[in-house]
């Protein structure tokens, strides 16, 4: 794929390589735009919210890779919280939001993890919802494909957790890929990468790509002329 939005440096206290290799990593494995999102503050190990004032020192554009420079933030509570301010917020290029461990949420049941993921998609400001569904982390994937379609953030299919999928997970997203083309919207897969030889990589989602319905009119990921209608 040539956009991969979902990558993580050494900033980000569990990953391996540097931005610059990064950067140098998707040139040379042709990518053409690249979102390096470092885990938010409120993650064991995450950089403080001052490291990401550095991002408006750095090129938009360097070796012929697009980048994106931004957060995958921490969802906090059940009214969509994230771990950043607005300030932080106004000059992130990419916004990322999830659920994650070790972090301050403490919900993680289905309704509440759902209404969490809603209520971020409608009060702040995000570009992109992180692993909506995860083994440990369950949601109701319809209601959030339908908030998300409605309110042009784009739901991500995460690479890492394709690995070794649960029947009910993939059942989940084969229905929120249906809600999703019935809304006319788009999905965007992530790498999630946290070593420079998974950059880019959709090899465990590709396995599954049939039965989950995934089919690349709904796939943002080659199509860079699209992408900015919902990343400008």
């Amino acid at each position: 794929m040539k956009i991969d939005l979902h990558i993580h440096s050494i900033a980000s206290g569990h990953a391996l390589s540097s931005v610059y290799e990064i950067i140098s990593f998707a040139k040379d494995n042709g990518l053409t735009h690249i979102g390096i999102t470092e885990h938010g503050p409120a993650m064991e190990g995450a950089p403080h919210e001052g490291y990401f004032d550095v991002y408006t020192q750095f090129p938009n554009h360097l070796y012929d890779v697009n980048i994106y420079l931004g957060v995958e933030a921490n969802i906090l509570d059940i009214n969509g919280k994230l771990d950043i301010s607005s300030n932080t917020a106004s000059y992130q290029k990419v916004i990322s939001a999830g659920i994650h461990e070790r972090t301050p949420y403490n919900y993680n049941d289905t309704i509440s993890n759902t209404e969490a993921i809603i209520n971020t998609i409608t009060n702040s400001r995000c570009h992109i919802i992180t692993h909506p569904y995860r083994e440990h982390v369950k949601t109701n994937l319809s209601e959030i494909a339908d908030a998300a379609t409605k309110k042009g953030v784009l739901l991500e299919i995460n690479n890492r957790i394709f690995s070794s999928p649960s029947q009910e997970l993939l059942d989940e997203y084969n229905r929120m890929i249906k809600i999703i083309k019935s809304n006319k919207g788009f999905v965007i897969i992530g790498s999630d990468s946290h070593i420079l030889e998974t950059i880019g990589d959709d090899s465990a989602i590709q396995k599954y790509a049939s039965y989950i319905g995934l089919t690349d009119e709904v796939i943002i990921n080659n199509k860079p002329d699209i992408l900015g209608e919902f990343i400008p």
